[in-house]
């Protein structure tokens, strides 16, 4: 590894994935669910933004100035390219997290956001990652912050170290770090079968080790094999945290909003006897093993009053994503857990949300309390019962926080030069499978097939069998072929037959909600 990574894995860029949590829209929401006020963000710096997908979406899908740096050149100059794209409000640096904190031009944030970067950077940087904090963060201002969490890690954390040790003890000179990953797997997975009594204590370590051999190497590589990798008690983060006067406010994962659906009667009362935040939240954390948390942080928190809350929580826009008949109620997976959603209250609402249109909740509350009462229902609708059906299906992302009309119409030319660079790449790669929405801030998951069909519809192509055929004759240029149930189909009349059939989906399903989410 070079001097500059200082340990961090640069041989391999990390993945193109989309962050929804480090989108400001979703912290209104996330915030006054937990009752605190949320700043106006203005100005937003990312810490670590990987290739930078997230910071280029939600800088040409929102309304904040956007600054961002991380380290790898590579990945800086990725992001930088896409940000010309778009014109949109952002400056992309590859400053260490050093070189930033001494910049007196790079301050005055009302947000700061560091996805997948504090539990693998060394103490060092952790401790200039909280005087970025401390310098450049305003009052009241919001950081988010996801990092691997102790009691979850605590069986395979010394699998891990063992893996990373014959990384750099057998790791053969000259080979590259996926060989050596898949090294590491193999003796890992011969150790496991001596059956040490390790293995004993902790009899689900052969799964989990099968569960990495399924994983993207790249993404492995920047998870588990860096020099640094430090899972921490939400306790130790908390204090830590405390050194920039942060005060942790909410989950950014709306799941755990809801404690019914993780905790058992008697561990609810448990921990609702525990008066200090942080021993309770370390509390929580070992009741359901928690593995990963993202938080969000507030520099002097403002709670509001019950009557504002609700205000703020009533005049709040929420927009379907989903297809309607993806969004079901029973056995959903909310977090770790498997529930089914009461159907007298859920349905009704993912119906009347199926046109996807973005709505106050206000509304979907009046209009739920009038199909109650004109179907004869039983019972009435609470402002509760309707505020815990928007943090669930926030949480499972069947809906998103939606900004208003206005800040819509002003983000829609900068996501649109967005999405055009993103159709562009596709082309070619199946790397980026998101496009910009300016109604949702951030990002929706779009497929390669689906960014090549509206490719073609954008070039005024209008029916099925020509995005169709547009497709094939890309895949013929390229010697691709399309998988059925992992297997090649290897006519053409096979791979046009497949063509058209996820064309005709994509226009009869699909298409409906990326126009209403204003992607195209």
């Amino acid at each position: 590894m070079s001097e500059w990574s200082a340990g961090y894995v640069s041989e391999l860029g990390y993945t193109y994935g989309y962050y929804e949590e480090l989108n400001p829209n979703r912290i209104d929401f996330c915030l006054a669910n937990k009752g605190y006020k949320s700043p106006k963000i203005k100005r937003a710096l990312e810490l670590g933004f990987g290739q930078g997908v997230s910071i280029n979406i939600h800088a040409a899908a929102g309304s904040a100035t956007w600054v961002g740096t991380d380290f790898n050149p590579a990945q800086a100059n990725f992001a930088s390219n896409l940000a010309a794209e778009s014109s949109a409000a952002l400056s992309i640096l590859d400053d260490s997290f050093e070189q930033l904190l001494t910049r007196e031009d790079i301050t005055d944030f009302d947000y700061i956001g560091l996805h997948g970067i504090w539990s693998w950077v060394s103490d060092y940087n952790r401790e200039i990652i909280v005087e970025i904090i401390k310098q450049k963060l305003n009052v009241g201002g919001v950081v988010y912050a996801s990092y691997n969490t102790m009691p979850g890690w605590a069986g395979f954390a010394p699998l891990r170290q063992l893996m990373a040790n014959h990384v750099e003890v057998m790791g053969s000179s000259g080979h590259s770090i996926i060989n050596k990953i898949d090294d590491a797997l193999d003796f890992s997975d011969a150790f496991l079968k001596a059956t040490p009594k390790y293995v004993n204590t902790y009899p689900q370590l052969q799964k989990r080790l099968e569960q990495l051999r399924t994983q993207n190497r790249h993404y492995l590589a920047h998870e588990f094999f860096n020099k640094d990798w430090q899972p921490m008690f939400f306790a130790d983060i908390s204090k830590i945290f405390s050194e920039a006067k942060l005060s942790f406010v909410a989950s950014a994962d709306l799941g755990q909003h809801v404690d019914q659906i993780h905790l058992s009667a008697d561990q609810k009362e448990f921990i609702s006897g525990i008066p200090d935040l942080t021993l309770k939240e370390t509390l929580r954390d070992f009741i359901v093993n928690q593995q990963f948390r993202k938080d969000y942080w507030v520099k002097g928190p403002v709670e509001l009053s019950p009557k504002d809350r609700l205000d703020r929580l009533r005049d709040q826009d929420v927009v379907m994503i989903v297809p309607r008949s993806e969004a079901k109620t029973e056995k959903v997976k909310v977090g770790a857990e498997e529930v089914t959603l009461n159907p007298e209250v859920y349905v009704p609402i993912l119906d009347l949300m199926s046109d996807h249109k973005p709505r106050k909740i206000a509304e979907i509350e009046q209009k739920l309390r009038s199909h109650r009462e004109s179907s004869g229902v039983a019972g009435t609708t609470t402002i509760g019962d309707v505020l815990q059906a928007m943090t669930v299906l926030v949480g499972v992302n069947y809906l998103r926080a939606a900004q208003d009309s206005a800040l819509t119409s002003h983000s829609k030319p900068s996501a649109h030069k967005m999405n055009e660079a993103f159709l562009k790449a596709a082309q070619s790669s199946n790397d980026i499978q998101y496009l910009a929405s300016p109604v949702t801030g951030g990002g929706i998951r779009v497929n390669r097939m689906d960014q090549l069909f509206i490719k073609s519809l954008l070039l005024g192509k209008a029916t099925p069998k020509e995005w169709a055929d547009d497709a094939w004759a890309l895949f013929v240029s390229q010697g691709q072929r399309l998988m059925n149930k992992g297997v090649a189909l290897e006519t053409e009349e096979e791979n046009k037959t497949e063509l058209l059939m996820k064309a005709e989906e994509f226009s009869e399903i699909r298409l409906p909600i990326f126009k209403a989410l204003e992607i195209i």
